[in-house]
Formats: structure tokens, sequence, C-alpha cells
């Protein structure tokens, strides 16, 4: 006996409109202050994503700045901010434009998909989450030593601490109305951030981890003697130099900017320590001062070629208190440099100690020494260059905006599937 089963008129119309979404283009708001591939962290992942998501949709973007070339099929849309970034000046602006904005031009009309690169932004339907100020201020209380030096140490870290008390404040209020604001996913960016979240915001949104993508074809692990050979001149060093490279801009003090500098203090004169990325320049060349390690250290400022840096030096050091998911070990890593960092968020995705790199308690010896056994194993350390770089395979910008379309196109098969009270 032949059996014939037959789709009911509601089933016809949920698979007739999945089908739909996965055909068409779709169009898709990304909103982030900033969208600049050399600003790093944030704008950084910003910026891959956008390139490689505009094969794929129609993508318009909701700045304030932008910075390089970006595909046709991407439009930009800046709004108005006051461009001060000290006391959450441009951070506010542009939140109030970007509210005034989008209930004007009733945004949600022509987008399938609104996806904001935080949920403190508003108006999103997906929001993406990089960071947990309530949690940073708890790593703040208990790791405020390195602020101490002085007067401005202390304003500093006084500065700091009110800056993330209202961050800390705005995120409390942003997931406490996820349900009224429309926001149905949110996107941390590693396990370890979206554990952090459950502990301190309990948000009534569904998660799933999407971490930050890496462009392999700018960050490869092809060796750039000729950029090494600049670095060694422009610096006064040997050719013989162990070069350590450490990438950030912002908060040093969070990061372990001192920490790679106290290491240093400790291991041979023929290990140097490149900085790339801005800050307080004068209280870490001090810093350096006090350690006996001024010429050792060089300070290069924000830099456009920072791919050259990777693939110039021998080992990248992050020994940062507190993160999400940085980009930058990614980047080092598909550079084919072995990593020593510190535990934190997003690391315990990648980095396996004695692999690809070293995981160190946050104290100036267990770096030094984790420093020390690449210096003195090269063949080890050309290994897990290797690895680092296979690693990096995974995070590949074309795997995340696999993940991401998805996401995108899940969500807009919902929201037909709701409109036809499915």
């Amino acid at each position: 006996m032949n059996l014939r089963v037959c789709s009911s008129p509601g089933t016809t119309a949920v698979n007739n409109s999945r089908q739909e979404v996965s055909r068409k283009r779709l169009r898709i708001a990304l909103v982030d202050m900033y969208l600049d591939r050399f600003r790093g962290g944030m704008s950084t992942a910003l910026s891959s994503l956008v390139e490689a998501l505009s094969e794929h949709c129609d993508v318009t973007i909701f700045c304030s700045r932008s910075e390089g070339n970006y595909p046709p099929s991407v439009r930009i849309v800046r709004l108005p901010a006051i461009p001060i970034y000290r006391f959450l000046i441009e951070f506010t602006t542009f939140r109030l434009s970007w509210a005034v904005y989008r209930r004007w031009k009733h945004l949600d009309r022509h987008y399938d998909v609104i996806h904001c690169n935080s949920p403190v932004y508003g108006g999103g339907q997906i929001a993406s989450v990089h960071f947990c100020s309530a949690e940073y201020l708890r790593q703040l209380r208990a790791h405020w030593r390195p602020f101490a030096g002085g007067i401005r140490g202390f304003l500093t870290l006084g500065y700091r601490m009110a800056i993330h008390r209202v961050s800390a404040w705005l995120e409390e209020h942003a997931y406490e109305s996820l349900a009224r604001t429309g926001v149905k996913l949110l996107l941390p960016v590693s396990g370890g951030l979206s554990r952090s979240l459950e502990e301190h915001f309990e948000p009534s949104a569904p998660m799933r981890v999407i971490a930050n993508a890496v462009d392999l074809s700018r960050f490869t692990p092809e060796p750039d003697p000729e950029f090494r050979h600049a670095i060694l001149a422009l610096a006064n060093w040997s050719r013989n130099s162990f070069l350590l490279l450490f990438v950030g801009s912002g908060e040093w003090d969070r990061k372990g900017l001192d920490l790679a500098i106290g290491a240093l203090a400790s291991l041979p004169d023929d290990v140097k320590l490149v900085v790339v990325g801005s800050g307080d320049h004068k209280r870490f060349e001090r810093l350096a001062e006090r350690s006996g390690v001024t010429q050792r250290i060089r300070f290069t400022g924000m830099r456009q070629d920072v791919s050259r840096f990777y693939r110039a030096t021998e080992a990248f050091v992050f020994p940062s208190r507190y993160e999400a998911q940085p980009v930058v070990c990614l980047e080092a890593m598909a550079c084919g440099l072995p990593v020593v960092a510190t535990r934190f968020h997003g690391i315990e995705d990648y980095l396996l100690e004695g692999v690809n790199g070293f995981l160190v308690s946050p104290g100036t010896g267990a770096i030094a020494a984790a420093i020390l056994k690449l210096l003195e194993n090269p063949g080890c350390r050309l290994r897990m260059g290797r690895d680092a770089a296979q690693t990096a395979q995974r995070f590949r910008k074309e795997e995340i905006v696999r993940q991401i379309l998805e996401i995108y196109r899940e969500f807009c098969a919902q929201n037909c599937e709701e409109k036809l009270g499915v």
C-alpha cells in the first residue's frame, strides 16, 4: 500500500518562506561607532566581517567614523557624534544619533536584519558582545596595583573605574530591556564571555558564541626579513636580537604591558620588545627606564602595516588581565608566531599549552620563563609557530561569516513564520 503524506497549508507556507529567505540577497544594517580595519579590536573585527558579508548581502554601515575602502555593495551612513573619546562623550552622542535616526527612518522596515556591534547601542535585533565592563570592573578592583606610581597613576585608576562603572550600568540597563527593545539573539565572542554575561546579567535573549575572525589574506606566516632588518637598524639593535612583539591600544594596564616590560628585565640582553599601538607612552617609558630596559624597547605608535611586524618578530607576548577574545592573538598565530599569554576569555578556544604557545600566570617570572624556552629552543619555537598558523585557520573570516549568514537566514525565516502565524 502506498502512503502519500500531504503537507498542511501551514507547513507549505513555512517551507516556501524558508526557501525564499535562502534565495534572496539579504539587506543587513550593521551598527558601530568605528569602521576602521587598522583601529584594532571591535573595529578590525567589524571591517573583516563587512568585506566578507558584502559578497552575500547588501550591507549598510551606521557609524560615526570610517577609514578605508570597501566594496561598492557596502553603503556607509555616518551619524553625527562629538569626536571626543574621553568621558564616553563620543559614545553617548553616537548612541543618541543612532536612536533618533532609526526611529525617524523606520529602519526596521528597510532591512532584513539590524545587527549592532554592542547591545548597549540599542535598536538591534541581533547584538554582538565584545566586552563585559561589569566583569572587568571586578578585575580592576582586584588588580589595581599596576596603576600605582604617583598621582597620575591613581588619577588614571580613578578615571578608569568611573568610566567602567558607567559602562556597567549601561550594560545592566541594556540587558534588562532586551525583550522590550527587540533584541532576539546575543552573539558573545567567546564561551567565557557568555558565562560572564550569565553571571552578571542573566539576559533574557538566547546566546550563541561567534568568535572574532582573522583575515588570512592579510595575516600570513611568511617571514619578512627586509622589514625585520629595518626594525633592527632603526632601533640600533644587533641582527642576533630575539624580537618579542606586543600589539594593543588604549588600556595598556589592562593588556599587561607592564608585565611584559617586567619580564623583559629578567631576560638576556638579546631579547628586545617591540610595542605597536597607542597608549600612555610617557608612563610606560618611565617604567622601562626604572626597569633598566629603555634601550631594549621600541614604541612604534599606531601602524597600518602591523601585519609586517608579526612577520618580522619571533614571538608574541600578551599578558592581559582581562579580554573577551582578542583579535591580536589570532593575527599573531596566523602569522606563525607562538603566543605567550595569560588566561583570559577566549584564549582557551585556541591556545594550547606547549603546542602553539604558552598559557602563563600573570607574573613576570612565569612570562620570562616561557619566553626563555622559546629563545633557547628554536626548533620548538618554529614548530609552535606552524601549529599556531594551523590553528588560526579555524577562525578565518570566511568560516565566521558562514556562521553569521546561517544565523541571519534562521532569523529571517523565523520572522516570516511569525508573520504567517505559524
